[in-house]
């Protein structure tokens, strides 16, 4: 078990957090405020899978970059086990508050949206466990599931529709509840139950709503609309199944929200 240290001073001059949602990988979905931030901040950090890695979220604003901005690469293995990643987690939270507590902003980059399924979420709770009050702006950024429906004409929710979204890692079970239960569901992380989703989605008939898209938004994307024909292939990691069910049984929903 780790042991926590102990608060770090706040300085009056302390430095912003700025958690920077860059989108799923093209970099004209970066929002206007995500682009100005990492133009002007001198200090940016960016996650990778190992030391010496590329940061897929660095090289989404490479183009942005200058030789005088300092980029810090922060490890995240890419591991499951929160006891194994908590140490990761403490070490970049820790390399971020002492440059905050010294007076400089830091710029954290992210793909997608910083606080859905991000990395940013574990450093951002450092940093305010050891700099209570420390200040922070996040930017929300556009998810790679917003993009895959968007780029496959699959509206996500429609009037009373239900809409899910999880890791399809949960599960082939839970992922069958999800199907009934919800009209679209977004399934993230499929690479590894790919042949077991696709078993499901053909037993529910659902295998011809079904569309999978992997690194959405960036020069390898790839969109498979016969998502059968992928049994017994390998995903990507970024990818991911858009799933709509027509035919779930709706419940009856109560009406009038809008009356005084």
């Amino acid at each position: 078990m780790s042991t926590h240290p102990p608060h770090l001073p706040v300085s009056p001059s302390i430095g912003t957090l700025y958690g920077v949602g860059l989108g799923p990988g093209d970099p004209d979905l970066m929002t206007v405020r995500a682009r100005r931030v990492v133009e002007q901040a001198r200090l940016l950090a960016v996650p990778v899978k190992a030391p010496g890695n590329p940061s897929f979220a660095r090289a989404i604003v490479r183009e942005v970059l200058t030789p005088e901005q300092e980029v810090l690469e922060l490890t995240f293995p890419m591991r499951s086990d929160p006891e194994v990643l908590r140490p990761h987690w403490e070490r970049a939270g820790r390399i971020v508050a002492e440059r905050l507590q010294a007076g400089e902003d830091v710029a954290f980059l992210c793909e997608g949206d910083p606080f859905t399924y991000g990395t940013f979420i574990y450093v951002f709770r450092e940093v305010c466990r050891l700099l209570p009050g420390a200040p922070v702006e996040v930017i929300p950024g556009v998810t790679a599931y917003h993009a895959a429906a968007a780029r496959t004409l699959l509206p996500l929710a429609a009037g009373d529709d239900r809409v899910a979204v999880l890791p399809a890692t949960y599960g082939i079970k839970v992922v069958g509840e999800m199907l009934k239960r919800f009209d679209t569901v977004v399934l993230l992380k499929v690479k590894p139950v790919l042949d077991g989703l696709i078993d499901l989605l053909e037993k529910r008939g659902l295998a011809k709503h079904a569309v999978f898209v992997e690194k959405v938004g960036t020069s390898e994307e790839r969109v498979v609309g016969d998502i059968s024909s992928l049994a017994g292939t390998t995903a990507e990691y970024l990818s991911l199944v858009l799933v709509h069910n027509p035919d779930r049984v709706k419940e009856t929903v109560i009406r009038g929200c809008r009356k005084k």
